[in-house]
């Protein structure tokens, strides 16, 4: 961003996808990115970490995968169980006390949820049913009420793998968007971060009434 000379010294707005996110609310609050950032927009990051990354913890750890993976010498592999445990609600709670907004920068924030578990990739399936319980509509990985912060926009028709656009063979099965009404989203979204959040200076989601307390779901 520092080197980008089309800016010409104008703060920018950033957006950042699920771990992404808190990777980005660091940089801003205590690596000095507040002076190029302008708005940050947070899309399905676990702000207040996930029970499924909970559940993966504890079981790692009942048994041995922790150590093992600890007690590798690959550096990448030896990294994951701290990469996992930041994801942890317990973790979320100590980030969140640390990492402080900067009051001259805009927050925004998106979740995701497809309204049911047939709706969701397969592979998340199980988490979806399992999130459902403990803290309500998800992405199949973060929940909406995880996913908020700052001033929430929108909640948008994916779940977390469909928001990476990852090349699943099965899309077709739940109805799934598009790759290219998942970048058209993401065009949208910027449209909307530039302009602060403000929907109506760019081209905008379609939203429908909320039928729950999920809020809004959006479509590109």
């Amino acid at each position: 961003i520092e080197r980008w000379s089309e800016r010409d010294g104008r703060r920018v707005a950033v957006m950042a996808h699920s771990m992404g996110g808190l990777d980005a609310r660091y940089a801003v609050s205590r690596l000095g990115g507040h002076d190029i950032v302008q708005t940050l927009l947070t899309i399905s990051t676990p702000h207040r970490g996930s029970p499924v990354a909970d559940v993966l913890l504890r079981t790692s750890e009942a048994v041995g995968l922790s150590q093992l993976l600890e007690a590798l010498p690959s550096k990448l592999l030896a990294d994951m169980p701290d990469g996992g445990r930041c994801l942890t609600t317990a973790a979320a709670a100590e980030f969140n006390a640390e990492v402080i907004d900067r009051p001259e920068v805009t927050y925004l924030s998106v979740a995701g949820d497809r309204g049911s578990t047939l709706r969701t990739s397969p592979e998340l399936m199980a988490t979806y049913y399992y999130m459902l319980s403990t803290e309500g509509p998800n992405d199949g990985l973060v929940s909406v009420a995880s996913a908020q912060w700052g001033r929430y926009l929108h909640t948008i028709d994916m779940d977390h793998f469909h928001q990476m656009n990852l090349p699943l063979p099965h899309r077709w099965v739940t109805g799934a968007p598009s790759y290219a009404d998942v970048l058209l989203m993401y065009r949208k979204l910027a449209a909307e971060a530039a302009a602060g959040g403000d929907a109506t200076q760019g081209p905008a989601l379609a939203c429908s009434q909320p039928r729950t307390s999920r809020g809004a779901i959006c479509r590109a």
